[in-house]
């Protein structure tokens, strides 16, 4: 089976192209059911991969609150439903700090993952 990478990435609500702000209440509510199994945990046996997922956060003006590790996540959960997922294995979630990514960052946080339709 070939998977097919995806990269879907922007800003989350602290960012005004973020795909959570984006996202209607209905998609918010499928996205918070996602599974997540973080790096070292065992999923289930049977799960098809979809490709990687990522999901950001970024404080860029200094009336933005803190990014957040629970934004980023919320946002790779968000990305993983979007690709027909129910799951996300290998997750694993950062402060990055000012990288190429955040470079308009004052603080940024990021999360990763393969997205999965798990039984």
């Amino acid at each position: 089976m070939v998977a097919t990478s995806l990269l879907l990435a922007a800003c989350t609500p602290l960012h005004p192209d973020g795909t959570v702000t984006d996202a209607s209440l209905t998609q918010k509510a499928a996205a918070a059911n996602v599974k997540i199994f973080h790096e070292g945990e065992t999923p289930p046996a049977s799960v098809r991969q979809l490709g990687h997922i990522m999901g950001y956060a970024c404080k860029s003006v200094a009336t933005d609150p803190a990014a957040t590790l629970g934004d980023a996540t919320a946002e790779a959960k968000l990305n993983a439903m979007m690709s027909g997922g129910n799951a996300i294995t290998g997750f694993t979630c950062k402060l990055a700090g000012t990288n190429a990514t955040c470079a308009e960052c004052w603080n940024c946080s990021e999360c990763s993952g393969m997205a999965v339709v798990a039984p």
